[in-house]
């Protein structure tokens, strides 16, 4: 990571600012400013799921038959004879930054460890006959912690003075999903799925802003912070089938209702500070127990799959719905406003919280997987995916747009006792975006490249 204390030059400084934090103009004192975007992503599809779906880019709704039917497709459940456990894991992901702009660079990166799926499939010799099997998981498709980001500059405006900006950012985003599930076999080659699922998103994000303008006859600063921590709990219900049409040729669908929000809340902390020679403004805003919404939209999948002996190949669809514009932060607790005029008088108001409205668009991603058999324990998986942003209203969403796209690959092995180990990486690049003025009247564009790495590994036994 690059030293935050680095002196960087007007441009670079200038990039830093804007690419990093993309603060919107300082606020003016007769309106609310607005939140600071953060470097959140929302994407539906980043995280490889599964024992072997994983390394196949997630095209898997037309062959899952294990324990991951519980997160791919419920109706594969109904194709395990026995029961069984699947544990996997993205054991290290390598997350980096990069933003870009007037000739400069910045970056940062992050090691982590996260765990993504833990399942079960209930069948002989618990459940008799074959027409019936349950299954149980505890998924987490969504996990974005790239670690903090902090930058410091300081340069000479000719003619002017000299500014000092300092940014700082530091953000995450996790969703959970416990499920049940049943899977139904109606003939040897069709089968339909159900389940229930609760959702649980957590949100958080710290992030500071600082610009500083010296002159020879006057100083100017300006301060902004937002801290946000909330949780969301939502319950999805599930329908699915799969279809044997051809011993070669099978396809499969699953559809997810929108989540059903239970309960929403979370701190909501805002503060900005502006002083210039002739007074300041200071705006402040902290509710405990804040209104926090993020909704997840219908999803619907379909997939086909071609099976020619040694070799297996399927490609998926997927859909999510877009959502009309929703509160995602809301508050009744009034935004209170300090005004002090040159002498340092104050005169306090108060005005309504304005709300933090997401607008979210419908998204289709990708994906192709197939995997090659050299024996019967050994299996070659590969995959390609795509994962686009949901963010219908980039210049005012909290949230950063990029679309992703990836590849992922590994092996497998084994029989009863069962697991594999392999990799998934994707990259993708925001558009430009202009931004300013900085106290100093600068403006600038900026765009932010994103890059992962993951290391999955996983094992499973069949009793």
């Amino acid at each position: 990571m690059s030293d935050p204390r680095i002196l960087l030059n007007r441009a670079a400084c200038l990039f830093l600012l804007l690419a990093l934090c993309e603060a919107p103009s300082l606020l003016a004192q007769e309106e609310l400013p607005t939140f600071l975007p953060s470097s959140i992503i929302p994407n539906y599809d980043r995280i490889r799921i599964g024992q072997f779906e994983g390394l196949e880019g997630s095209a898997f709704v037309a062959r899952t038959g294990d324990a991951s039917s519980n997160w791919y497709n419920p109706a594969g459940l109904a194709s395990s004879d026995g029961t069984a456990l699947n544990a996997s894991a993205n054991a290290y992901e390598y997350t980096s930054i990069t933003a870009e702009g007037l000739d400069t660079k910045f970056g940062s990166g992050r090691f982590q460890s996260i765990g993504t799926f833990f399942g079960g499939v209930i069948g002989s010799p618990i459940l008799k006959g074959r027409t019936v099997r349950l299954g149980f998981s505890l998924t987490k498709p969504v996990v974005w912690s790239p670690g903090a980001v902090t930058s410091a500059g300081e340069f000479d405006l000719p003619g002017t003075g000299e500014e000092t900006i300092t940014t700082s950012s530091k953000v995450s985003m996790s969703t959970s999903v416990p499920a049940i599930n049943a899977g139904f076999r109606l003939s040897d080659n069709l089968r339909l799925g159900a389940g229930t699922s609760m959702s649980i998103t957590n949100m958080s994000t710290v992030q500071q802003f600082t610009d500083r303008l010296l002159t020879p006859s006057f100083e100017s600063r300006a301060l902004r912070s937002l801290i946000l921590d909330g949780s969301v709990w939502q319950v999805q219900f599930t329908g699915s089938a799969q279809w044997e049409i051809t011993d070669a040729i099978a396809v499969g669908a699953m559809a997810t209702s929108p989540g059903l929000q239970l309960s929403g809340s979370g701190l909501t902390e805002f503060q900005a500070v502006t002083g210039v020679p002739d007074g300041s403004v200071d705006i402040l805003f902290r509710d405990t127990t804040a209104s926090f919404e993020y909704k997840l939209p219908f999803r619907v999948v379909g997939g086909v799959a071609v099976n020619l002996g040694r070799f297996e190949v399927e490609a998926d669809v997927r859909y999510y719905g877009s959502l009309e514009d929703y509160n995602l932060v809301d508050s009744e607790l009034p935004v209170r406003i300090v005004v002090s005029d040159a002498s340092g008088t104050p005169s306090v108001s108060e005005q309504p919280f304005k709300p933090l409205v997401e607008d979210t668009k419908a998204v289709t991603n990708v994906a192709i997987g197939g995997n090659y058999s050299f024996s019967d324990s050994f299996r070659l998986h590969v995959g390609f995916f795509t994962d686009n942003s949901p963010v219908g209203n980039p210049a005012s969403s909290i949230f950063r747009t990029v679309d992703l796209m990836g590849l992922s690959g590994g092996v497998s092995f084994g029989g009863s006792l069962s697991g594999s180990l392999g990799f998934s990486t994707s990259w993708g690049t925001t558009d430009e975006r202009v931004i300013g003025p900085t106290l100093g009247g600068q403006v600038g564009a900026s765009k932010v490249g994103i890059n992962t790495f993951n290391l999955h590994y996983s094992i499973a036994y069949t009793f």
